[in-house]
């Protein structure tokens, strides 16, 4: 709902038109759709990216499975410009600020600590090789 969310703001009406059933039954569907390695590849340095995961490893996993327990999603097979957005908008508290986004407000620490837009670019670069 944040006003410089462009992107969010564009998809919330149309999560608007679906219940929490349908959610479920969309989510089903996604995960059974097959990975297609066409990424667009990734200019960080993911070298310097692995050692920035390991604050993100607590809640994301090792591989980027996510886990459950902590409602933190899989991050494996996203694309390095998706996660570049995603960590900029938790650092610039775009995300992570509504006081009903609990999960999001678990993250925006977590991506503020990274020092630097190449450290965010760094790390989505790693987050690609899970």
């Amino acid at each position: 709902a944040h006003a410089d969310d462009i992107e969010g703001l564009r998809m919330r009406p149309m999560s608007k038109t679906i219940d929490d059933t349908d959610v479920s039954f969309l989510g089903d569907y996604v995960a059974s759709l097959p990975v297609v390695d066409d990424k667009i590849a990734a200019t960080g340095d993911s070298a310097k990216g692995k050692s920035l995961y390991t604050t993100c490893a607590a809640c994301h996993g090792p591989e980027g499975a996510g886990m459950e327990a902590l409602k933190a999603p899989p991050i494996a097979n996203l694309e390095a410009w998706y996660i570049e957005s995603q960590l900029t908008k938790f650092r610039k508290g775009i995300r992570g600020a509504h006081p009903k986004d609990t999960t999001g407000a678990q993250m925006a620490p977590m991506a503020k600590s990274l020092a630097d837009d190449q450290a965010v670019t760094d790390v989505a670069a790693y987050i690609t090789t899970l």
